[in-house]
Formats: C-alpha cells, sequence, structure tokens
C-alpha cells in the first residue's frame, strides 16, 4: 500500500514541476485551482485515515488486545518529507501566482500540513491488533491475516512468522527492544480510549496472545 501511495505523491509533484516548465499552463486559474486543490485533499485524505483508522480500532473493534511496537517505522522519514515537499511545491505555487506568501491559501496548507505531520509522529509506531476474527499489523497502512485463513504459526528464538494461503507475515524479535501491551475492553464503551499501558522487556506477551488466539481459532501453533 505505501508503494502505491508514494506513487501518488511523486506523481503530483512531478506533474507540478513539469507543468512548471511547460509553457503558461502554471498561470493558468484552472491549473493551480486544480493543483492545489488534488495536494490540499491528499494531505487532508492522509490525515483522516490516520485518524479514522485508530478509531476503527479502538473504539469499533471493542475488545482488542494491541502490541505496540517501540521500534520505529521505516516509512516514517519518507512520508514526513513527502509531505513536506507538497506543503513546499503548494507555496512555491501560491507565491507565483499571487506574488506574495501572505494569502489564505498560505494559512490552509500550513494547517494541513501540520495535522499531515502530527499523524505522521504519533503512527511511528507499528502497532499490532489482534481479536477473535484476525491478525493485523499496523504500518501506517493495515494488513490483516484473518484467522480462518492461517495456516501455521512457528515460532522460534528469534522470530515469529504467520503462514496464511496468500500472503505470510514475519515478524524479527531483534528488531524489537519492547513493547507496550494494551488490553481494550469494556473500557471502550465508557470512552476511556487509553487504557492502561504496562512495558515489557521481551516478546512474551505477544507470543502469549498469539498462542492463546491460536487455540481458539485450531491454528497450528509449531514451536522449533
Amino acid at each position: 500500500m505505501f508503494k502505491k501511495v508514494s506513487f501518488v505523491v511523486w506523481l503530483i509533484i512531478v506533474s507540478g514541476l513539469m507543468v512548471s516548465f511547460a509553457g503558461d499552463t502554471a498561470n493558468q486559474e484552472w491549473f493551480f485551482n486544480f493543483y492545489k486543490t488534488v495536494i490540499e485533499l491528499y494531505l487532508f485524505a492522509f490525515t483522516s485515515f490516520m485518524i479514522l483508522k485508530r478509531v476503527f480500532f479502538y473504539r469499533l473493534k471493542g475488545n482488542t488486545d494491541v502490541i505496540r511496537l517501540v521500534k520505529k517505522s521505516d516509512y516514517q522519514s519518507r512520508l514526513f518529507w513527502q509531505g513536506m515537499a507538497l506543503a513546499l511545491i503548494y507555496l512555491a505555487y501560491n507565491r507565483y501566482y499571487f506574488g506574495t506568501l501572505q494569502h489564505p491559501n498560505s494559512i490552509m496548507i500550513a494547517i494541513l500540513a501540520l495535522y499531515y505531520l502530527v499523524q505522521i509522529t504519533l503512527n511511528s509506531n507499528p502497532s499490532i491488533y489482534i481479536d477473535e476474527q484476525s491478525f493485523s499489523y499496523d504500518d501506517y497502512f493495515v494488513d490483516r491475516w484473518k484467522w480462518r485463513k492461517i495456516e501455521a504459526i512457528n515460532l522460534d528464538d528469534n522470530k515469529i512468522q504467520f503462514v496464511g494461503n496468500d500472503k505470510a507475515f514475519e515478524l524479527n524479535f531483534q528488531t524489537i527492544d519492547e513493547i507496550d501491551y494494551l488490553k481494550l475492553n469494556d473500557e471502550i464503551e465508557n470512552s476511556v480510549l487509553d487504557g492502561e499501558f504496562s512495558v515489557e522487556s521481551s516478546s512474551k506477551t505477544l507470543v502469549g496472545i498469539v498462542q492463546r488466539y491460536a487455540r481458539r481459532n485450531s491454528v497450528r501453533f509449531i514451536h522449533a
């Protein structure tokens, strides 16, 4: 999913740069309005997606085990600079079209860029969501493995691997210094979204939770 989103961002950036050197198209009001709207919609849509994703898992999913990895996402810096590049190009076009940066558009893009960067920071730690239906890995974009489609779970001292019918997932324990474990239960119904965190010094909590759900869903658990 990240590759698709990244492709869209680079398409917006490259098209804007190319048009700026292509005759007087950049001076046309229709193009300026279209291009700035595209950037605004992308930043707004991405920010909304980050917020709604957390609402879905924290509020609508109900009783969910959440494992938050301390290791930062490999996508964080790239998403950060992509958002900054879009904001800067937006400001450059705004300056070129109006002759000044002191314009309401500048305030608009500053607010959108700020919210975007805040969400990039808040979601910088990948999370694992485990419930009765599925195992999900959230690294800005969520990938899900339904228990009924998981053929086996392989475990050794260094990693855990989910083998599914159509895709696999592997988590290396050596890349995790520690994990934050959050149990979501009836507190969700009371709108208490923070719950209680406990810091674990190893991956034992994750393994224990996975074993419990594997037994419930008759998934083979293989310990090397």
